[in-house]
């Protein structure tokens, strides 16, 4: 339990700093269930071709707030969920706009 509370106050650590660089991004929040490895892949591929690699332009993350309130969920019970919450920031609105309308 002491490990877990040790990487739940990490993950807090990252959230805080990421949040701070990012606070002038456009997120934009995604939701793919069931989670398909190759999906995803493919998915990467065609959003590196249309935005170049992750950057300063863009980059994603896991929603860590979805996964925490997973966590505190009594009805959880730490069964595996096959989905996964991601978010999407862009530097530029438009781009974000435009990722939004595409994918």
């Amino acid at each position: 339990m002491q490990a877990l509370n040790q990487i739940t106050g990490a993950m807090d650590d990252i959230d805080t700093i990421l949040q701070k660089h990012l606070r002038t991004y456009t997120r934009v929040f995604r939701h793919y269930t069931p989670y398909d490895s190759k999906e995803w892949t493919d998915l990467l591929k065609q959003v590196h071709r249309d935005f170049g690699r992750p950057a300063e332009r863009w980059c994603w993350q896991l929603d860590h707030e979805w996964q925490r309130s997973m966590m505190e969920d009594p009805e959880w019970r730490g069964v595996a969920v096959n989905e996964w919450h991601v978010i999407f920031y862009f530097k530029e609105e438009s781009d974000a706009v435009m990722f939004g309308l595409k994918y």
